[in-house]
């Protein structure tokens, strides 16, 4: 999370446009394993869209294990900076 963004408070909503999962990132949740996907479990890497004023922007976050339930549609809270409204933030 870029910190500096998230403190100049200028906020707005975005939408969910795409999830998918990481594939080619495993993390292995069992110390023992007795096939390759036992235990395994891939992060979300999320798209979103974003307007300040009349200007479409988008984004991608990856997004760990523990954030489970995000889905397409779904509306999150983006910070932007003033100055440089392409540039954003998470706070997921």
């Amino acid at each position: 999370m870029r910190k500096q963004i998230v403190a100049q408070n200028n906020i707005t909503q975005g939408i969910i446009t795409n999830v998918y999962s990481c594939w080619w990132f495993t993390i292995n949740t069992k110390p023992v394993r007795t096939h390759s996907l036992d235990g395994a479990v891939f992060p979300d890497i999320i798209s979103f869209e974003y307007n300040v004023g009349d200007i479409s922007y988008s984004g991608k976050k990856f997004i760990g294990i523990n954030k489970i339930g995000l889905k397409k549609g779904d509306k999150i809270s983006v910070y932007y900076d003033k100055s440089k409204p392409k540039r954003w933030a998470l706070k997921i």
